[in-house]
């Protein structure tokens, strides 16, 4: 996962693509210009599960974004497996860098053709991103957050912050780790206490870019 933004502003995005994948039952996922992901996908991962294919997935998905820069314009596409998806150049300026929705992963093609023009409408409004002035993204000065914040956590919060990362519930990591969905509960209060965040999401996010998770360790969501 690689991200130039503020764990706050982060946030925000996740949450609205979160927000747009329930809405239209799409996988959703904010990438750069290399396919490389900004957020956490949204439902489901948009590259196979099997490691086999996954460099195929990558190739097909940094065509249909060199598609999409050119047109200018959202762009379908049909993958090797028969399922659909499209690439939208969004207008999220950071740091003159592009960044891309990515969506879809269904053999129903209706299913993106008529949701495409809410998506679009959505992530080509204007959403400028704060510089400093060599072009760099200003961090949120009160979440700062670092891989060397782990060393504040003790060895089994950061067993439930990894399950965090990859979309376990507090059941599912009560079962993984053997223990009370309460003393998860509690755990995870103290994780959000620590980070200095309010939400589960920002600490998945964290736990993303700290590298305690991989992108295909997430859980898949329907």
């Amino acid at each position: 996962m690689v991200s130039d933004l503020s764990l706050e502003l982060l946030t925000k995005l996740q949450n609205l693509q979160d927000l747009l994948a329930q809405k239209t039952d799409l996988c959703l996922v904010l990438v750069n210009s290399h396919g490389e992901e900004i957020t956490i996908p949204s439902r489901l991962p948009l590259t196979c599960n099997n490691p086999d294919q996954q460099d195929s997935c990558l190739f097909e998905i940094k065509q249909l974004i060199k598609q999409a820069r050119a047109k200018n314009e959202a762009v379908i596409s049909k993958c090797f497996q028969g399922l659909y998806m499209f690439a939208l150049k969004s207008n999220i300026q950071l740091a003159h860098k592009e960044i891309y929705l990515l969506g879809g992963r269904t053999k129903d093609l209706s299913s993106i053709e008529d949701e495409l023009d809410l998506v679009t409408a959505i992530f080509r409004l204007p959403i400028t991103i704060n510089t400093d002035l060599k072009g760099n993204a200003k961090p949120a000065p009160e979440k700062k957050l670092t891989s060397n914040t782990l060393s504040n956590f003790t060895p089994r919060e950061i067993d439930v912050l990894r399950f965090l990362g990859m979309g376990y519930t507090n059941k599912m990591i009560a079962s993984k780790l053997y223990i009370s969905p309460n003393t998860v509960k509690a755990h995870v209060s103290q994780i959000l206490h620590k980070l200095d965040v309010t939400s589960r999401t920002e600490a998945a996010l964290f736990a993303l870019n700290s590298n305690l998770v991989k992108r295909d360790q997430l859980v898949e969501k329907n």
